[in-house]
Order: C-alpha cells, then sequence, then structure tokens
C-alpha cells in the first residue's frame, strides 16, 4: 500500500474519530433522561429543511438548518485540501471532502486497488479506530463514481451512518450520527427517515 493511500485511509478515520465523544455526550445528555425529555428535533418542521449548495465542494444537499463552514486540510507534508460542513442539532450532519493529487485514481489502478478494496480498506479502519460494530452497508454510486453506504453502532451508543464517494481525485463523505435508537419511542424510525432523506439529498455539482 502507497504511501497516498495510507494518508487516505488515515483522512477517512480521522474524519470519525471524533464522532464517539458526540454519542457519550448525546448518552450523558440524553440517555440519561426518559426519551420524552429530549429537546425536540426541528427536522419535524418540513420548512426548516433548506438546500445548501457549495461551489467549492461542487455540490448541493439538504440541511435542517445552516451548516458550519469550515477548513479541513490534512496535517500531513502533502498538505491534502479539504473542507467540512456541519451542523448539530439532535443528531449531527456532515459533509467532508478531502483533495488529493490529480492521479490518485490511477495510483489505486497500479497498485490493483480495486475500488471495492479500498473501501473495504476504509471500513477496516474506520471500525478498528473507532471502536464501532458494524452493522450494515451497501456498494452505491452517484454519477457513475464508485460508493459505499456504511452503517455503525458507535461505543457511547449513537448511530453512525455514512456515504462515502470517490469522484476523481476528490473523496466525500456525508454522515449523520444520531443517538442511540433503544432511548427512542419510535425504535429509531424517525432517525432513520431523517438520516436518509439527508444522506440521498446529496448531489454533485458541476463546475461553472
Amino acid at each position: 500500500m502507497s504511501v497516498l493511500t495510507r494518508v487516505f485511509l488515515l483522512t477517512i478515520v480521522s474524519t470519525v474519530s471524533a464522532i464517539p465523544s458526540y454519542s457519550q455526550e448525546s448518552k450523558t445528555g440524553q440517555g440519561s433522561s426518559a426519551p420524552a425529555d429530549r429537546p425536540p428535533a426541528v427536522e419535524h418542521n418540513p420548512n426548516a429543511w433548506k438546500e445548501y449548495s457549495s461551489k467549492r465542494g461542487l455540490f448541493t444537499i439538504i440541511f435542517p438548518g445552516t451548516p458550519t463552514d469550515d477548513d479541513n486540510s490534512s496535517g500531513t507534508p502533502s498538505r491534502l485540501e479539504g473542507r467540512k460542513y456541519m451542523l448539530t442539532t439532535t443528531a449531527v450532519y456532515a459533509v467532508y471532502y478531502m483533495d488529493f493529487p490529480a492521479d490518485f485514481p490511477n495510483d489505486l489502478e497500479k497498485e490493483g486497488m480495486l475500488r471495492k478494496q479500498w473501501f473495504d480498506n476504509a471500513r477496516d479502519a474506520t471500525v478498528s479506530q473507532s471502536k464501532a460494530r458494524f452493522l450494515d452497508e451497501t456498494d452505491i454510486a452517484i454519477d457513475g463514481h464508485p460508493g459505499r453506504l456504511l452503517k455503525l453502532a458507535l461505543p457511547g451508543g449513537g448511530i453512525l451512518r455514512e456515504k462515502q464517494f470517490v469522484v476523481g481525485k476528490r473523496v466525500y463523505q456525508i454522515l449523520v450520527i444520531t443517538p442511540k435508537e433503544s432511548l427512542a419511542p419510535d425504535g429509531g424510525r424517525f432517525d432513520q427517515s431523517r438520516a436518509t432523506r439527508f444522506l440521498d439529498s446529496f448531489k454533485l455539482a458541476k463546475p461553472e
């Protein structure tokens, strides 16, 4: 495995590595009380969902509010450029992307690493480093670009649903973290619906 590919996988892992702290907080802040004591979710209001467009990120998506827009460049010597867009309600919604050298897709092919193998490596690294429990995955695509949909149970009880796409030299991560499903009176059906609504709204945009 090349240095670039290892950096790539570490980038994926570092993105998810901060998530358990949120699930621990949600367990402390919400899980210690009855489900009825949770603050109402803004996602119930259809007017809260608004399209967000990023010219730099070349995507559109709907958030239940206005996300932050921050630098997500790596601290590696290669200084990979990226951005992160995040919103926290009673869940966490985020879009991350990272740009790699222009020959990144060709490097994978030269190494004999098929896209499926790369997504498998990213999944295994994420599960190992975050100490999450694997629940489910599906191979997906967007506009002909390969991707993977993951569902993981985080150590604090939260549920992570994430889409990853490799679009040329750019890697996108679109994720939702919801509270512990056993605390939800509906068995997590609302969390599933709002996560699906967010994840499925992600669209690629053409550069101007």
